[in-house]
């Protein structure tokens, strides 16, 4: 029996050595997952492997070294031992588009001899016949039948690989026959039409009835000393009998040659032609010896010679019958135990293939279940489908075709169908279909067709032709989608495109459009305008391109967050102030009014900025903070001199004007008492100088204060605000609370003047216009800042009013703060009192 070989295909398993089948396939994958583990295993196994694969068929010589190369541990070096050749159909078949039978057979001679020369186990073959056309198939099929007979008992497996989408049924039919069993590979399923086991099965019958043509002798059933005992044993007991029957020398001894044949016949039926032909000589001994003339002697009378001549042949030939009898009687017993399981085999057999026959009989039923399904999907599907022949004559048209456009069958036949198209799209359209006729290429292309009504609606036409094997055209496939709706939409897009645009380059602002990886798609004409780039210059470029430095450098890591903001969806717009440059250098300040939008997923799909050049106005807010930078310094200047000033008036009129009021009250004191009191109307005038100069010093007194109280510069601050509550709750009776934390207050006179005059301001105002019944206030040292808050809970008002008001005290009291570089807040509402808050810095 020959060898069993690994196909390392999981559906077949073993099979026998000098095995030739085929393999129906589907799919490139399905051919892929029957072909790669076929020759990974041939690898594994030592065998020399030959692939051929087809140069128009699903699978390149590389994509062949590449599926094998991802399964097989060190392929390449396989590939460069020689191990496998990958060749094509015209390396290996045809020769001058020639197909030579002799030839192809002598080169799987001249390979498989090689190959064991080598050293290989045995030879491991597949070719594909996706090359195959009409013209070949006659040759290449009686080819297919000699390769079984070629084939067998040698060392080698040849796998065939047909596809089913060009395999016609009776192609299928012929490549079956041609081939001992069959492989099916669809959509990843794989199934054996043919089991090796029954192969096996047909090869053991055809040894068997080889064996019993030749009647080659069998392994006897008993041992040597047996069967050589038994044919002398019954020498002797035939001898014995002879003696017995006391037959007389010299008489007929027909008995006796009887009794000797027997012996002969039963030793060569039991031990075979041996002992047959042993129990013959010892025959022909016993004979000569005992009943032939001279009796007793091993001479030979001439009378006698005929007679042995006769046993002796007859002898023979009973021997040789009885010892053909039991070979033939063994070996038919062997045959009948391998014909009782090859029945078994053929039963199950056949009980398979009834199974398969039911299942291609559902498979049929299935099929046309699925004709059925497709028709009538054909005739409900949304859309036109039509079918023609390859020189574009209209075959078949769906119901929907027949139902829009109210035309039979007959009348689209014969280019007719080109009626139903609108006038102005017939032109194109007949254009693009000859030409598709012509080169065989697709067709593709949108045009108005005529409804049954006569209302055009747009289609989307599209047709595909179907090759076969020799690259004909032999079918065309067409179908036609109603787009109306999508050219409505398209026309609205359009329209509002064009709006947009209008709008886009109209628009005042610059309109810059980004995708995701910040690369610009539009670029609008305000955009050149202020960047100086034209549109053909920005569109593809990358805001952080080296050669378009459209952000001024110090910003961009600022640029940086506000992208990184907008591409994690921290924030969907914003707003931000840039400097940019433009084409010539200049540097500029943009307001980039920054939006993204997203799909569904979240994902960014462009980013809208509108960019504001405020270069202008950027020029003049920077202009006129200067401006209110230098009014605050020289405010604070004319704050410093009116302070000097107050405290050089106050000085002066404290030491100059005070004494001299003094003096003069001292004077006119001395003078009264000089003065007799009889003289009453010199005493009367005297006293009324004397009140006017004590009303002059309490004058003088409070003009001081106003000035520069004495006793902020000889007590300090805190003494100072103390001295001034005091003041105000005598003057309107309302209590002021005031608390602090600090005991030693040493502050710059900056400071302190500017903290007192707040609270003189604020207390002139709780006065005029809060109606307060309560003050607080507090003051405390806090992180090198001195924090104050004065607090009433009058009548209130609305702070937006003080825009509209000549509010000098408030305006006063803020411009100090800021000129020392702190923070003055008012807080307050109607009915809820007013709050100031000040904080200055401790150091200043």
């Amino acid at each position: 029996m020959s060898a069993l070989v690994n196909t390392g295909i999981d559906v077949l398993g073993d099979i026998p050595s000098g095995s030739h089948f085929c393999n129906f396939y589907d799919t490139k994958q399905d051919l892929l997952d029957t072909l790669v583990p076929y020759f990974k295993a041939g690898l594994e196994n030592k065998e020399f492997c030959i692939w051929v694969v087809s140069t128009v068929g699903l699978i390149t010589v590389n994509e062949a070294k590449t599926a094998l190369g991802k399964v097989v541990p060190d392929f390449d070096r396989h590939l460069s031992d020689g191990n496998i050749e990958i060749l094509n159909e015209f390396e290996w078949y045809l020769e001058e588009n020639y197909f030579s039978i002799e030839k192809v057979l002598e080169a799987w001679d001249i390979k498989l001899k090689q190959a064991l020369a080598l050293g290989y186990e045995a030879m491991r073959v597949s070719g594909d016949t996706f090359w195959l056309s009409k013209k070949y198939w006659e040759n290449f099929y009686a080819y297919e039948q000699k390769v079984t007979d070629f084939v067998a008992g040698l060392p080698m497996t040849i796998m065939c690989t047909y596809p089913l989408a060009k395999s016609e049924a009776t192609d299928i039919l012929d490549v079956v026959n041609a081939h001992q069993f069959t492989i099916a590979s669809r959509q990843g399923e794989r199934e054996v039409i043919e089991s090796p086991e029954f192969i096996q099965a047909k090869a053991e019958i055809k040894r068997l009835d080889e064996e019993l043509k030749r009647f080659k002798e069998r392994a006897p059933g008993h041992s040597l000393i047996l069967r050589y005992g038994v044919a002398i044993l019954s020498v002797i007991t035939m001898h014995i009998i002879a003696i017995g029957m006391k037959v007389e020398i010299g008489l007929q001894s027909t008995p006796v040659v009887t009794l000797f044949l027997c012996a002969i016949m039963f030793s060569a039926w039991f031990g075979g032609l041996g002992p047959g032909l042993l129990a013959i000589a010892f025959s022909l001994l016993s004979f000569k010896y005992y009943f032939a003339s001279p009796v007793y002697s091993f001479g030979v009378d001439s009378r006698e010679i005929p007679r042995l001549l006769i046993f002796t042949l007859s002898a023979l030939i009973i021997g040789s019958l009885s010892a053909a009898q039991r070979s033939v009687t063994e070996s038919l017993r062997k045959a009948r135990d391998v014909l009782s399981g090859t029945v078994q085999q053929l039963k199950r057999t056949n009980a398979a293939l009834q199974i398969k026959i039911a299942e291609h009989k559902q498979a049929e039923e299935k099929f046309q279940l699925a004709e059925m399904e497709l028709r009538l999907v054909n005739d409900t599907i949304p859309a036109l489908v039509w079918t023609a022949q390859p020189d574009g004559s209209v075959d078949f048209i769906n119901q929907r075709y027949r139902d829009f456009t109210g035309l039979p069958l007959d009348e689209v036949r014969n280019w007719r169908w080109i009626s139903v198209i609108h006038p102005d799209d017939q032109r194109k359209v007949n254009g693009k279909w000859r030409t598709a006729l012509a080169t065989g290429e697709p067709l593709e292309t949108e045009a108005r067709v005529r409804r049954g009504n006569g209302d055009y609606h747009w289609f989307l036409i599209y047709s595909v032709p179907l090759h076969n094997e020799s690259g004909k055209i032999v079918k065309w496939f067409g179908s036609t989608t109603d787009i109306t709706e999508r050219k409505q939409s398209e026309e609205e897009l359009r329209l509002t495109y064009q709006f947009l645009t209008y709008h886009v380059e109209n628009t005042p602002l610059a309109v810059i459009e980004f995708d995701k990886d910040l690369f610009i798609k539009r670029w609008s004409k305000r955009a050149e305008e202020i960047f100086g780039w034209k549109s053909s210059e920005a569109l593809g470029k990358n805001v952080y391109d080296s050669d378009f430095p459209i952000i001024y450098k110090e910003d961009i890591p600022k640029v940086d967050i506000i992208n990184e903001q907008l591409m994690k969806g921290m924030v969907n717009r914003n707003l931000g102030l840039n400097r940019n440059n433009t084409k010539d250098g200049t540097i500029i300040y943009c307001e980039w009014y920054n939006s993204v939008l997203r799909d569904e997923q979240g994902n960014v799909i462009t980013i809208l900025s509108l960019v504001h050049n405020i270069t202008e106005r950027k020029i003049t807010e920077e202009t006129l903070n200067q401006s209110y930078e230098e009014i605050r310094r020289l405010n604070g200047h004319l704050q410093k001199i009116r302070e000097d000033e107050r405290k050089l008036i106050a000085r002066e009129i404290h030491d100059e004007l005070g004494q001299q009021l003094t003096a003069i009250k001292m004077d006119v004191v001395w003078i009264d008492k000089k003065i007799p009191e009889e003289s009453t109307a010199i005493k009367s005038k005297l006293k009324n100088i004397i009140g006017l100069l004590d009303g002059s010093n309490q004058s003088v007194r409070r003009i001081l204060s106003e000035l520069r109280p004495v006793i902020l510069d000889e007590h300090g601050l805190l003494a100072a605000i103390e001295w001034l509550a005091r003041q105000f709750t005598e003057t309107t009776g309302i209590p002021v609370k005031f608390t602090t934390t600090e005991k030693n207050f040493k502050v710059s006179e900056q400071i302190a003047n500017c903290i007192f005059r707040i609270y003189q301001e604020a207390f002139t105002n709780i006065t005029r216009y809060a109606q307060a019944k309560n003050v607080s206030s507090s003051m405390w040292i806090m992180e090198e800042n001195i924090n104050l808050i004065i607090e009433d809970d009058g009548i209130g008002f609305d702070t937006a009013s003080l825009q509209n008001k000549k509010s000098f005290g408030i305006l006063g009291m803020k411009e100090r703060v800021h000129s020392l570089d702190g923070k003055f807040e008012l807080d307050s509402s109607h009915g809820k009192g007013s709050k100031i808050m000040v904080s200055l810095p401790y150091g200043v």
